[in-house]
Protein backbone atom coordinates (compact mmCIF):
# COMPACT_ATOMS: atom_id res chain seq x y z
CA UNK A 1 0.00 0.00 0.00
CA UNK A 2 1.31 3.45 -0.89
CA UNK A 3 2.32 5.92 1.79
CA UNK A 4 -0.41 8.27 0.50
CA UNK A 5 -3.17 5.78 1.33
CA UNK A 6 -1.66 5.15 4.76
CA UNK A 7 -1.65 8.84 5.61
CA UNK A 8 -5.18 9.21 4.28
CA UNK A 9 -6.23 6.54 6.79
CA UNK A 10 -4.42 8.39 9.58
CA UNK A 11 -6.20 11.60 8.54
CA UNK A 12 -9.59 9.86 8.51
CA UNK A 13 -9.05 8.40 11.98
CA UNK A 14 -7.97 11.79 13.30
CA UNK A 15 -10.91 13.55 11.63
CA UNK A 16 -13.41 11.08 13.09
CA UNK A 17 -11.92 11.54 16.57
CA UNK A 18 -12.00 15.36 16.32
CA UNK A 19 -15.56 15.41 14.95
CA UNK A 20 -16.63 13.04 17.73
CA UNK A 21 -15.19 15.38 20.39
CA UNK A 22 -16.67 18.53 18.87
CA UNK A 23 -20.13 17.04 18.33
CA UNK A 24 -20.42 15.58 21.80
CA UNK A 25 -18.76 18.20 24.00
CA UNK A 26 -22.09 19.61 25.22
CA UNK A 27 -23.10 16.59 27.26
CA UNK A 28 -26.24 14.55 26.61
CA UNK A 29 -26.76 10.81 26.22
CA UNK A 30 -23.97 10.49 23.62
CA UNK A 31 -21.20 12.29 25.51
CA UNK A 32 -19.94 9.13 27.24
CA UNK A 33 -16.46 8.15 26.03
CA UNK A 34 -17.52 4.48 25.82
CA UNK A 35 -20.64 5.26 23.77
CA UNK A 36 -18.86 7.59 21.35
CA UNK A 37 -15.89 5.25 20.93
CA UNK A 38 -18.02 2.21 20.13
CA UNK A 39 -20.20 4.18 17.71
CA UNK A 40 -17.15 5.64 15.98
CA UNK A 41 -15.66 2.17 15.47
CA UNK A 42 -18.44 1.55 12.94
CA UNK A 43 -17.12 4.51 10.94
CA UNK A 44 -13.71 2.85 10.57
CA UNK A 45 -15.13 -0.59 9.77
CA UNK A 46 -17.46 0.82 7.11
CA UNK A 47 -14.68 2.92 5.56
CA UNK A 48 -12.45 -0.17 5.32
CA UNK A 49 -15.26 -2.17 3.69
CA UNK A 50 -15.90 0.64 1.21
CA UNK A 51 -12.18 0.91 0.46
CA UNK A 52 -12.08 -2.83 -0.19
CA UNK A 53 -15.09 -2.50 -2.51
CA UNK A 54 -13.44 0.38 -4.39
CA UNK A 55 -10.23 -1.60 -4.84
CA UNK A 56 -12.21 -4.52 -6.27
CA UNK A 57 -14.05 -2.26 -8.70
CA UNK A 58 -10.64 -0.94 -9.81
CA UNK A 59 -9.43 -4.52 -10.32
CA UNK A 60 -6.82 -4.21 -7.56
CA UNK A 61 -7.98 -7.11 -5.41
CA UNK A 62 -8.06 -10.89 -5.57
CA UNK A 63 -10.44 -12.66 -7.98
CA UNK A 64 -12.30 -14.03 -4.96
CA UNK A 65 -12.98 -10.56 -3.54
CA UNK A 66 -13.75 -9.06 -6.95
CA UNK A 67 -16.44 -11.74 -7.52
CA UNK A 68 -17.90 -11.00 -4.08
CA UNK A 69 -18.13 -7.27 -4.70
CA UNK A 70 -19.57 -7.79 -8.17
CA UNK A 71 -22.36 -9.84 -6.56
CA UNK A 72 -23.35 -7.09 -4.12
CA UNK A 73 -22.63 -4.11 -6.37
CA UNK A 74 -26.20 -3.63 -7.61
CA UNK A 75 -27.74 -3.78 -4.12
CA UNK A 76 -25.19 -1.28 -2.86
CA UNK A 77 -25.89 1.08 -5.74
CA UNK A 78 -29.67 0.85 -5.21
CA UNK A 79 -29.33 1.69 -1.51
CA UNK A 80 -27.03 4.61 -2.33
CA UNK A 81 -29.56 5.92 -4.87
CA UNK A 82 -32.33 5.73 -2.24
CA UNK A 83 -30.15 7.62 0.24
CA UNK A 84 -29.20 10.33 -2.25
CA UNK A 85 -32.86 10.69 -3.29
CA UNK A 86 -33.91 11.21 0.33
CA UNK A 87 -31.19 13.81 0.82
CA UNK A 88 -32.18 15.72 -2.32
CA UNK A 89 -35.88 15.66 -1.37
CA UNK A 90 -35.17 16.99 2.12
CA UNK A 91 -32.81 19.67 0.83
CA UNK A 92 -35.33 20.86 -1.76
CA UNK A 93 -38.26 20.82 0.63
CA UNK A 94 -40.11 24.17 1.07
CA UNK A 95 -39.17 24.03 4.74
CA UNK A 96 -35.59 25.03 5.55
CA UNK A 97 -33.17 22.13 5.69
CA UNK A 98 -32.03 21.19 9.20
CA UNK A 99 -29.47 18.79 10.60
CA UNK A 100 -32.31 17.54 12.79
CA UNK A 101 -33.86 15.94 9.72
CA UNK A 102 -33.27 12.20 9.58
CA UNK A 103 -32.53 11.79 5.88
CA UNK A 104 -28.90 10.67 6.36
CA UNK A 105 -29.66 8.04 9.00
CA UNK A 106 -32.82 6.85 7.22
CA UNK A 107 -30.76 5.96 4.18
CA UNK A 108 -28.90 3.45 6.37
CA UNK A 109 -32.00 1.52 7.46
CA UNK A 110 -32.30 -0.42 4.16
CA UNK A 111 -28.70 -1.60 4.68
CA UNK A 112 -29.61 -2.90 8.16
CA UNK A 113 -32.77 -4.60 6.88
CA UNK A 114 -30.80 -6.25 4.06
CA UNK A 115 -28.16 -7.46 6.52
CA UNK A 116 -30.85 -9.06 8.72
CA UNK A 117 -32.42 -10.89 5.78
CA UNK A 118 -28.98 -11.96 4.58
CA UNK A 119 -28.20 -13.45 8.00
CA UNK A 120 -31.47 -15.41 7.88
CA UNK A 121 -30.51 -16.74 4.44
CA UNK A 122 -27.00 -17.72 5.52
CA UNK A 123 -28.43 -19.81 8.38
CA UNK A 124 -29.97 -22.16 5.82
CA UNK A 125 -26.81 -22.77 3.75
CA UNK A 126 -25.17 -26.17 4.21
CA UNK A 127 -21.47 -26.97 4.07
CA UNK A 128 -20.63 -30.67 4.08
CA UNK A 129 -24.24 -31.32 5.15
CA UNK A 130 -23.89 -28.91 8.09
CA UNK A 131 -25.55 -25.58 8.61
CA UNK A 132 -24.19 -22.55 10.39
CA UNK A 133 -24.62 -23.18 14.14
CA UNK A 134 -27.91 -21.67 15.35
CA UNK A 135 -26.29 -19.77 18.20
CA UNK A 136 -24.05 -17.92 15.73
CA UNK A 137 -26.90 -17.01 13.38
CA UNK A 138 -29.22 -16.05 16.24
CA UNK A 139 -26.50 -14.09 18.00
CA UNK A 140 -25.61 -12.09 14.90
CA UNK A 141 -29.30 -11.52 14.05
CA UNK A 142 -29.97 -10.38 17.64
CA UNK A 143 -27.18 -7.81 17.40
CA UNK A 144 -28.61 -6.52 14.12
CA UNK A 145 -32.13 -6.31 15.57
CA UNK A 146 -30.79 -4.40 18.56
CA UNK A 147 -28.89 -1.96 16.32
CA UNK A 148 -32.00 -1.51 14.15
CA UNK A 149 -34.21 -0.82 17.16
CA UNK A 150 -31.60 1.42 18.77
CA UNK A 151 -31.25 3.36 15.51
CA UNK A 152 -35.03 3.86 15.33
CA UNK A 153 -34.97 5.17 18.92
CA UNK A 154 -32.13 7.55 18.08
CA UNK A 155 -34.09 8.88 15.10
CA UNK A 156 -37.12 9.58 17.29
CA UNK A 157 -34.76 11.31 19.73
CA UNK A 158 -33.43 13.50 16.92
CA UNK A 159 -36.91 14.33 15.62
CA UNK A 160 -37.90 15.43 19.12
CA UNK A 161 -35.18 18.10 18.87
CA UNK A 162 -33.44 16.99 22.05
CA UNK A 163 -29.89 17.24 20.68
CA UNK A 164 -27.92 19.86 18.76
CA UNK A 165 -27.67 19.90 14.99
CA UNK A 166 -24.00 18.89 14.99
CA UNK A 167 -24.64 16.04 17.40
CA UNK A 168 -27.58 14.97 15.24
CA UNK A 169 -25.26 14.83 12.22
CA UNK A 170 -22.73 12.72 14.13
CA UNK A 171 -25.42 10.28 15.34
CA UNK A 172 -26.93 9.98 11.86
CA UNK A 173 -23.58 9.31 10.24
CA UNK A 174 -22.84 6.72 12.96
CA UNK A 175 -26.11 4.93 12.13
CA UNK A 176 -25.33 5.04 8.41
CA UNK A 177 -21.81 3.67 8.82
CA UNK A 178 -22.99 0.97 11.25
CA UNK A 179 -25.61 -0.09 8.69
CA UNK A 180 -23.01 -0.24 5.90
CA UNK A 181 -20.67 -2.29 8.13
CA UNK A 182 -23.40 -4.83 8.91
CA UNK A 183 -24.44 -4.95 5.25
CA UNK A 184 -20.95 -5.89 4.07
CA UNK A 185 -20.41 -8.27 7.00
CA UNK A 186 -23.64 -10.20 6.46
CA UNK A 187 -23.10 -10.37 2.70
CA UNK A 188 -19.57 -11.68 3.19
CA UNK A 189 -20.75 -14.45 5.55
CA UNK A 190 -23.27 -15.61 2.95
CA UNK A 191 -20.63 -15.47 0.22
CA UNK A 192 -18.16 -17.52 2.27
CA UNK A 193 -20.77 -20.18 3.01
CA UNK A 194 -21.97 -20.27 -0.60
CA UNK A 195 -18.46 -20.52 -2.02
CA UNK A 196 -17.50 -22.92 0.81
CA UNK A 197 -14.17 -21.17 0.94
CA UNK A 198 -12.79 -18.27 2.96
CA UNK A 199 -10.23 -15.78 1.75
CA UNK A 200 -8.82 -12.64 3.33
CA UNK A 201 -8.86 -9.50 1.21
CA UNK A 202 -5.33 -8.64 -0.04
CA UNK A 203 -6.36 -4.97 -0.24
CA UNK A 204 -7.23 -4.86 3.46
CA UNK A 205 -4.30 -7.04 4.41
CA UNK A 206 -1.91 -4.56 2.81
CA UNK A 207 -3.39 -1.77 4.93
CA UNK A 208 -2.93 -3.60 8.22
CA UNK A 209 0.54 -4.79 7.30
CA UNK A 210 1.66 -1.20 6.66
CA UNK A 211 0.35 0.17 9.96
CA UNK A 212 2.84 -0.21 12.84
CA UNK A 213 -0.05 0.11 15.32
CA UNK A 214 -1.87 -2.87 13.82
CA UNK A 215 -2.17 -5.76 16.30
CA UNK A 216 -1.78 -8.31 13.51
CA UNK A 217 -5.31 -9.60 13.96
CA UNK A 218 -6.16 -9.40 10.27
CA UNK A 219 -2.93 -11.19 9.38
CA UNK A 220 -3.88 -13.96 11.82
CA UNK A 221 -7.14 -14.29 9.90
CA UNK A 222 -5.11 -15.46 6.90
CA UNK A 223 -3.95 -18.43 8.97
CA UNK A 224 -7.46 -18.92 10.32
CA UNK A 225 -8.93 -18.90 6.81
CA UNK A 226 -6.43 -21.56 5.71
CA UNK A 227 -7.33 -23.78 8.68
CA UNK A 228 -11.06 -23.32 8.01
CA UNK A 229 -10.66 -24.14 4.30
CA UNK A 230 -8.70 -27.30 5.13
CA UNK A 231 -11.35 -28.39 7.62
CA UNK A 232 -14.11 -27.85 5.07
CA UNK A 233 -12.14 -29.78 2.45
CA UNK A 234 -11.66 -32.72 4.83
CA UNK A 235 -15.32 -32.81 5.87
CA UNK A 236 -16.51 -32.65 2.26
CA UNK A 237 -14.12 -35.48 1.39
CA UNK A 238 -15.41 -37.58 4.29
CA UNK A 239 -19.01 -36.90 3.23
CA UNK A 240 -18.28 -38.02 -0.34
CA UNK A 241 -16.66 -41.21 0.92
CA UNK A 242 -19.65 -41.89 3.18
CA UNK A 243 -22.09 -41.40 0.30
CA UNK A 244 -20.03 -43.66 -1.97
CA UNK A 245 -19.96 -46.33 0.73
CA UNK A 246 -23.75 -46.23 1.07
CA UNK A 247 -24.22 -46.59 -2.70
CA UNK A 248 -22.24 -49.84 -2.74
Amino acid sequence: MSAVVKYIIYALVGSIFVFELIANNNGGPFSSFIVTTYMSIFWLVAILFLYDFFMSMMGNNSKYMIRFHEKIKNELIVNVIVGVTLLVLFMNSPASYSLSNIDIASSGLPFLATALLETKQSAGIKIANRRLPKYIALGYASIQLFIYGFSAWLLSYILAGQISGLQSLWVQLSILFAAIAFFFGAKQITYILTEQRMEVSPALLSIFQSLPQSPGLYKDMVVGAHIWNEQVRKEKSMLRKERNRKRK
